[in-house]
């Protein structure tokens, strides 16, 4: 995922920041590994899954960023085994187990498991870290 942003205006303008427009990009990408393996009736399966950001140009217009922001964090990393038909009375994977780390997601997701806000490194972007910490 790709994108190229210019605002006319730079909103939070401190001592380091030239007045006017900025232009910026920002781009993300996930990639891993993802495997099944068939044992009879049930399977084992297993994922590993990192995700890199990047924020370059001027930084955002309201000054969450400064342009300089790249990250690779590790989001998934978990194994586990589904049942399959192999305990037909619970129907086909009546039984999902798995354990590490991985998403976990209630109902359709609609309200509960949104994304996450990246604060950035920016002036703004430094306060509201520093205060969500606090908390």
């Amino acid at each position: 995922m790709l994108g190229a942003f210019h605002s006319q205006e730079g909103y939070a303008q401190s001592e380091t920041s030239a007045p006017g427009g900025r232009d910026w990009q920002e781009g993300f990408a996930k990639y891993g590994l993802d495997a099944t393996h068939a044992l009879g009736e049930s399977s084992f399966y297993a994922n590993v899954a990192w995700v890199s950001s990047a924020t370059t140009g001027q930084g955002d217009a309201a000054g969450y960023t400064t342009g300089d922001e790249r990250k690779t964090r590790l989001e998934n990393l978990y194994a586990g085994w589904k049942s399959g038909n192999a305990l037909p009375a619970l129907g086909v994977d009546g039984i999902d187990f798995s354990l590490g780390r991985q998403r976990i997601q209630l109902g359709d997701g609609f309200l509960i498991s949104g994304d996450a806000l990246n604060f950035g490194e920016g002036v703004l972007g430094a306060i509201l870290t520093a205060e969500a910490l606090t908390i």
